[in-house]
């Protein structure tokens, strides 16, 4: 991205600015639960809409490390999917101990200009049953491919928005 990695990662620090501009067609709401200024422990949700699905998830910030690293992981996800009723979907997220961990490093190109590495992993934390969440929510909620195409769609929006500043 062509913008000074302090611009960048302010950009992140005001998502409830940024979140419905980084993917208009997707995203719906962002909210602070436990305010500003950001820190390890800031709580927030996020809501979207993907492929029909709708999307509320709680998280938290597991990691602040100003102008290098963000990351923050699901509390609780609630899913209502265009095939199985909100209630049930909520069930087996809690069951299953699904959670969505994300990542975003920063690093420095020059002056003006910054990488970010992304990771998202969404996993159950019951290792055994790891193969069985995965093929759910590639059949009931949405699949990687999506997901992928959703994550470089952000990415370009986020690069826009930046780089127009």
């Amino acid at each position: 991205i062509s913008a000074p990695i302090d611009t960048v990662f302010s950009w992140f620090k005001d998502l409830d600015k940024n979140y419905l501009k980084w993917h208009p067609s997707t995203h719906q709401e962002f909210v602070w639960l436990s305010g500003k200024p950001i820190d390890k422990g800031t709580k927030f949700y996020f809501r979207e809409d993907i492929e029909g699905h709708k999307h509320t998830l709680f998280m938290v910030f597991t990691e602040y490390v100003e102008n290098k690293r963000l990351s923050f992981v699901s509390e609780s996800i609630h899913v209502e999917s265009k095939i199985l009723p909100d209630k049930v979907m909520c069930f087996l997220s809690s069951i299953f101990k699904i959670r969505l961990e994300m990542i975003r490093k920063f690093k420095p190109v020059s002056d003006h200009e910054t990488v970010i590495y992304t990771t998202h992993r969404l996993s159950c934390q019951l290792p055994l049953l790891n193969r069985l969440v995965e093929w759910f929510i590639g059949s009931f909620v949405f699949s990687s491919q999506y997901h992928e195409n959703h994550m470089k769609e952000e990415n370009e929006n986020m690069k826009l928005d930046l780089e127009a500043k």
